[in-house]
């Protein structure tokens, strides 16, 4: 690896022209395609694919293949990636790189630590792909357009697969045979919703229906030890049928996950018994996206997931331990790097905007209120939820006082044993060894001189 970090200062485009570029050829090996499509795709990405729809960070194109739609997304810029992580005063770039306040420069993460971030991303898009938590991953890599840029490239399905299709095709019954099958992102198909472009069978099922996906989904992510903290609707793609009036069958409903990169999601390692707890926030995040996104015009909450004929969360959010467990988990919980401290509060001041969330403020308590009430519907009380916080605090100062103690004592255990026989302290031990010496030597001293005389 020493060549790879010969140049920190290397630009993005010089790594990926080094490392990551993928030729035709390898384009056509990587993907499982026949060779004439795997050329097709290839050729249709470097003339910048046919835009279907563009979202803040990438351009998507919808292409047949045998039958079958697949999207294509192009990084608007060289990476999926936007500047805007700030800790501690310091700004940071979500691939890695710093942003150096008082000079006004980046300070570029080194190649090693972006080749490492490249393979967690592809890691992280293949696992969720395999689990069926995102679509069917067909490739992922950089790609040289005719341009002469570089763009990062990730191919999925666009639909739901065979299978998938005949299970909800009969479940919707064989009385529907004119249909079509559609596929946007749950934040378009909300406005949809809204605007009545789109009309479901039954509205309370359609939302019951999006409410289990969303909790079934996020299980599975917990249960194959893998959290992501940039969840929203805008990363969730719905797949359904619709007649062409534009009504959509409830009961064909299917939600996949998408977005998967390593700058929010990672492998997590969660007990069993806490993943309930994992999957209850991710769903809390998710309601407050509804509540702040799409409020209806009588002044309720646009949160369908608390909806009494909905009522996702059950009675488990009663439990005074199990709201404890997620606020601690709320506060405690990172990517294990710096610049990602305390994400829940992170993205909950970049989207919803809550001031209480900003990590100058320390304490979290009124952002803890805000997550809780407008997501889950509970109101907690700020003493509560401040006492909580206060005994988690002392527990861990108790526990590294008596670490550091447990710590204190040993040391003080073994220097009264190294005084006890000598080491170190210029004892007996010291001068009885030199005497050691001085005998061994004239033992062999005599013996050289005894085998002389032989």
């Amino acid at each position: 690896m020493a060549s790879l970090d010969a140049s920190l200062d290397a630009s993005l485009d010089d790594w990926i022209s080094l490392y990551a570029v993928n030729s035709e050829s390898d384009f056509i090996n990587k993907t499982p395609f026949t060779k004439d499509e795997a050329m097709r795709i290839y050729r249709n990405i470097q003339a910048g694919g046919n835009v279907s729809d563009q979202g803040a960070s990438n351009m998507v194109s919808v292409m047949d293949v045998k039958g079958r739609k697949i999207a294509v997304r192009i990084a608007i810029d060289s990476e999926f990636t936007k500047p805007w992580y700030y800790f501690g005063g310091t700004r940071f770039t979500s691939r890695g790189d710093q942003y150096d306040l008082v000079q006004q420069r980046t300070i570029p993460m080194t190649p090693t630590k972006r080749l490492e971030l490249f393979k967690k991303n592809i890691n992280m898009w293949e696992k969720t792909s395999e689990k069926g938590i995102a679509p069917e991953l067909f490739f992922y890599g950089y790609i040289q357009l005719k341009t002469g840029e570089y763009k990062l490239c990730i191919i999925n399905a666009a639909e739901p697969n065979q299978v998938e299709k005949t299970v909800k095709q009969g479940t919707v019954g064989p009385a529907v045979v004119n249909f079509e099958w559609k596929t946007m992102n749950l934040e378009e198909f909300l406005d949809d919703v809204n605007e009545g472009i789109y009309v479901p069978d039954n509205f309370i099922l359609c939302f019951k229906k999006i409410a289990i996906s969303l909790k079934n989904l996020f299980a599975k992510m917990v249960k194959y030890q893998m959290l992501c903290f940039d969840i929203k609707p805008a990363n969730t793609l719905i797949y359904f049928m619709k007649s062409p009036t534009g009504q959509i069958y409830s009961n064909s409903i299917i939600l996949k996950l998408i977005d998967m990169d390593a700058n929010a999601c990672r492998d997590f390692d969660i007990p069993t018994e806490m993943q309930d707890v994992y999957t209850n926030i991710m769903l809390m995040i998710m309601g407050n996206f509804f509540h702040n996104w799409w409020p209806t015009t009588n002044g309720q909450t646009g949160n369908f997931l608390i909806h009494p004929q909905v009522n996702i969360f059950g009675p488990i959010m009663n439990e005074e331990i199990f709201k404890s467990q997620m606020i601690i988990v709320i506060v405690l919980s990172g990517l294990f790097t710096f610049e990602n401290r305390k994400p829940y509060f992170f993205y909950a001041h970049y989207y919803f905007q809550y001031q209480d969330c900003k990590p100058s403020n320390g304490h979290y308590v009124g952002c803890i209120q805000k997550l809780f009430h407008n997501g889950c519907g509970i109101n907690l009380d700020p003493n509560y939820v401040y006492n909580i916080l206060q005994r988690r605090t002392r527990t861990r100062s108790m526990a590294s006082a008596a670490s550091a103690a447990a710590v204190a004592a040993a040391s003080a255990a073994s220097a009264a044993s190294a005084a006890a026989v000598g080491y170190g302290m210029g004892g007996k031990k010291k001068r009885k060894s030199k005497k050691n010496k001085k005998k061994k030597k004239k033992v062999k001293t005599r013996r050289r001189r005894n085998r002389k005389h032989k």
